[in-house]
């Protein structure tokens, strides 16, 4: 039997899975790259604003958020991979709104998915303590305790959530990482009552 001219059948659908492929592909190696991105301008927003720096802070987050923009729509099937991003942007955005204005960011504010903004919003206890080890430092008791206080609001509010990590892989674990970081600076701050309060500014 003479064999057919042109492709065959499966030719062309393999040829067709190839580029799907290749297509996702490059949408993997740009969720990687984006993400990677997002991650190390959260960690640097953060170092700014323990430095007292929230213009440069608040000017990072905005550009964040437009690379999750981008990330958002080419990261459907890779939120595995991509997670990490929206849970630092997360952290890094309580932290402002508590070191900027006093309050926790709501989740729609910050727009990202619940698991991500609870994944973050404990990440953050750990910066707080920070925080609040800087001003016990400096003698500011009164900003110290405040810090505190966001830590054991953020505490309370979750510590009744229990869920097995196939559904929020991780929170578990960093429930009892801020239980541990908020009894280690309750314990700096009942030893430190006594230290007046210089009251100072950044």
């Amino acid at each position: 039997m003479a064999k057919a001219k042109g492709r065959t059948s499966i030719e062309n659908d393999i040829s067709r899975a190839i580029e799907h492929l290749e297509s996702k592909q490059k949408d993997f190696d740009s969720v990687l790259t984006l993400t990677r991105m997002i991650v190390r301008d959260c960690s640097n927003s953060i170092t700014l604003l323990h430095k007292g720096d929230e213009k440069g802070s608040e000017a990072l987050l905005t550009r964040i958020r437009s690379d999750l923009k981008r990330l958002e729509k080419i990261d459907g099937s890779f939120k595995s991979q991509s997670s990490q991003a929206y849970q630092e942007y997360a952290e890094a955005y309580c932290l402002y709104g508590i070191v900027r204005r006093d309050e926790i960011p709501k989740m729609d504010e910050i727009g990202i998915e619940p698991e991500q903004y609870l994944l973050g919003l404990l990440d953050v206890v750990g910066e707080l303590k920070r925080e609040a080890l800087e001003e016990l430092r400096a003698g500011n008791y009164q900003r110290a305790e405040k810090y505190y206080r966001h830590m054991t609001d953020i505490y309370d509010s979750t510590r009744g959530l229990r869920f097995p990590d196939a559904v929020i892989n991780g929170f578990r674990r960093k429930q009892d990482v801020a239980r541990i970081q908020i009894e280690q600076i309750g314990s700096d701050l009942a030893g430190r009552a006594s230290v007046p309060d210089s009251r100072n500014k950044r």
